[in-house]
């Protein structure tokens, strides 16, 4: 099913807004005699699109169910002959409800709304300001909708100079809807709700809902993203869900961009129920007590952490912390995913890893790798900090200068610091990496040590069948003028 939408490039709204000509205020009788639904018109004879509209260009642009632009057609006034159309471009039949030619202002599958809103009946709306996007918020219906954002947002911090930006969707009343960003930013997100709330991000809460294409910029400078739990850059929580090609950005090395007590993660603080973050990154620092990642906070039900990263250091005081997630349980996986900053735990913290601080109850971690020093007290590995009841830890590649905990041996490690009841294999990590000051001897747990040049070789890799190439099976390339000669994924290119 496509959707059709209309587009005035004089100036007018994408998707069907027009702009109030100025020929509408030339006398009232204009205004009386044409009032709301034929704005568009104007006041005059009947040559109406020869006379009043002939600098105006339209364009039909035609969406997809997710909201993707899959066609664009320039028209020459509003009033299209559809079964032209159909023939000229190859469109789908039937495009809509008969094939004669038609007024698009008037026709039966749109409704306008006010004096110059034209939106198709699908629920496909355009987002420009601040005002729609926060109007999302309004009640069920706006919750459910479908929205595509046409350009970039500077967030007014004076809307809620106490609490910042509110977000869209919470833990009664989630985001249902499709909200496509279009590749454009949101930037100045600073909420502080640290003291009293959860679910905080640009979206609180989203369930059944798909967000892509989204880039979210923290204003340090106000504290950043603050909650007490649920607490994520683009979103706090998501329940069968996804979120697609979308990042959070803020400073690495300063305050906290992101910071809440737990369930927080630099693009989203908890997925669940076969939920998916595919093909986005956080870049800045999260910090945390408990559940908490560069990436993910926590992960479980089937859920899914796919071509994904974060560049920022991870703080943790208390479990549960990793570079990529803090904690996957349930059938949950870490797929062509990687971690570039320290991962630090404080006090008696435990589960601190590189990419996951813990993978349990049958998770995987595959083909994935960390660069960064990695500290805790125990648990603590350079990608896992532990695994747990049937876990897979394979194809992995830990590049950490060290790995630190206070605690024995045998629950720090190279690569996963505890692993119980599960698979480790096929794991690499760095030969002079200081596990507690000291270099160790190969085994399960430590991968297999290689020097710095063997692991910028690539038939190191290949002795134990890792797959290079151009697809998801396939991630790992490696190139001497790249990621510093370590092996890197085909989508980094």
């Amino acid at each position: 099913m496509q959707n059709l939408q209309i587009v005035d490039e004089a100036n007018a709204l994408f998707l069907g807004k027009f702009k109030k000509f100025s020929s509408l205020f030339l006398s009232l009788s204009c205004l009386l005699g044409f009032l709301l639904i034929f704005i568009l018109t104007g006041c005059g004879g009947g040559n109406k699109d020869n006379n009043n509209l002939a600098s105006v260009v339209y364009t039909i642009n035609f969406y997809d169910d997710n909201l993707d632009l899959s066609q664009s057609i320039v028209v020459p006034s509003k009033e299209v002959n559809l079964a032209q159309l159909i023939t000229d471009y190859g469109l789908p039949t039937p495009l809509y409800e008969g094939n004669s030619s038609v007024d698009i202002s008037t026709y039966t599958n749109y409704s306008i709304t006010g004096s110059t809103n034209l939106y198709a009946t699908q629920g496909i709306q355009e987002i420009r300001t601040e005002t729609e996007l926060a109007a999302i918020n309004t009640d069920f219906v706006t919750l459910s909708g479908k929205y595509v954002l046409l350009n970039d947002i500077v967030l007014d911090t004076t809307l809620d100079e106490t609490k910042g930006w509110l977000p869209i969707g919470n833990e009664t009343n989630e985001f249902t809807g499709i909200f496509n960003g279009n590749n454009h930013i949101i930037s100045n997100l600073w909420i502080d709700a640290y003291s009293y709330i959860g679910y905080i991000g640009l979206f609180g809460h989203i369930r059944d809902a798909q967000i892509k294409n989204i880039g979210v910029e923290i204003d340090d400078l106000n504290g950043g993203v603050k909650g007490y739990g649920f607490v994520g850059g683009v979103a706090g929580a998501i329940n069968n869900s996804s979120i697609i090609s979308s990042y959070s950005i803020g400073k690495v090395g300063e305050e906290e961009d992101i910071y809440g007590s737990a369930l927080v993660g630099g693009v989203a603080g908890y997925v669940s129920n076969g939920s998916s973050v595919i093909n986005s990154y956080s870049i800045g620092d999260v910090r945390g007590d408990d559940q908490v990642g560069g990436v993910v906070g926590m992960a479980e039900y089937d859920s899914n952490i796919i071509n994904s990263y974060s560049v920022g250091n991870v703080y943790g005081d208390n479990q549960f912390i990793g570079g990529v997630v803090g904690y996957t349980r349930y059938n949950t996986n870490i797929t062509n995913s990687y971690s570039i900053g320290d991962v630090r735990g404080g006090g008696f913290s435990h589960f601190v890893g590189g990419v996951v601080g813990i993978a349990q109850h049958d998770s995987s971690v595959i083909n994935s790798y960390s660069i960064g020093n990695i500290n805790g007290y125990y648990f603590v590995g350079g990608i896992a900090g532990s695994g747990d009841h049937y876990e897979r830890i394979q194809y992995n590649v830990a590049i950490n200068p060290s790995v630190n905990g206070n605690y024995e041996y045998e629950v720090v490690n190279r690569v996963v610091g505890l692993n119980d009841v599960g698979t480790a294999s096929d794991n690499f990590a760095l030969e002079d990496m200081l596990v507690n000051g000291n270099t160790v001897s190969d085994d399960t747990d430590n991968g297999e040590g290689k020097s710095e040049a063997e692991l910028k070789t690539k038939s190191t890799y290949q002795s134990l069948g890792w797959g290079f190439g151009d697809d998801n099976a396939n991630p790992w390339k490696i190139d001497a003028n790249k990621n510093n000669g370590f092996p890197y994924f085909y989508w980094q290119e």
